[in-house]
């Protein structure tokens, strides 16, 4: 059982037969890890039924709250007065706000549609320059070396 084999070392294009990192095991060295396991593991369906029970008690204690806590509501509506100013919901209180600085056109159509058109097309923009910082550009091998690949 002491033979040794010679150790041979090529560079292959086959990762599966030349992988790049090499762990030489002798007498002296152990594979296994010394490591004490955990008592919980953090994954399906550990996690997702931690989540539920939290998720479960908040919303006990928000309805306990809503049962001792009233709500600061106005009386009921009258549809012969208006209240002065008639105000949005909060989720279109940007468009109001727009409205008191623009024209009804420009603020409730081209600006809204503007800021879409934008939301769309900007992940399309590379605005790094990775190719040129490792050489990739000129051909080089400069990413390769440091991990990333161009």
């Amino acid at each position: 059982m002491d033979e040794t084999k010679p150790f041979v070392a090529a560079v292959e294009s086959d990762a599966r037969k030349a992988p790049l990192r090499v762990a030489f095991v002798t007498r002296r060295t152990s594979p296994q890890v010394k490591v004490a396991d955990d008592a919980y593991v953090m994954t399906w369906p550990e996690g997702i039924f931690r989540g539920a029970v939290v998720a479960e008690g908040l919303a006990i204690v928000l309805v306990w709250i809503s049962l001792f806590f009233d709500a600061p509501l106005e009386g009921l509506a009258n549809p012969m007065q208006t209240p002065n100013p008639a105000k949005a919901p909060w989720y279109f209180l940007g468009l109001q706000e727009l409205l008191h600085y623009f024209p009804p056109v420009v603020a409730g159509v081209l600006i809204p549609t503007l800021v879409i058109i934008a939301l769309v097309i900007i992940p399309y923009f590379n605005s790094t320059s990775k190719r040129r910082a490792c050489g990739c550009a000129t051909g080089g091998s400069g990413c390769r070396s440091s991990g990333s690949f161009c």
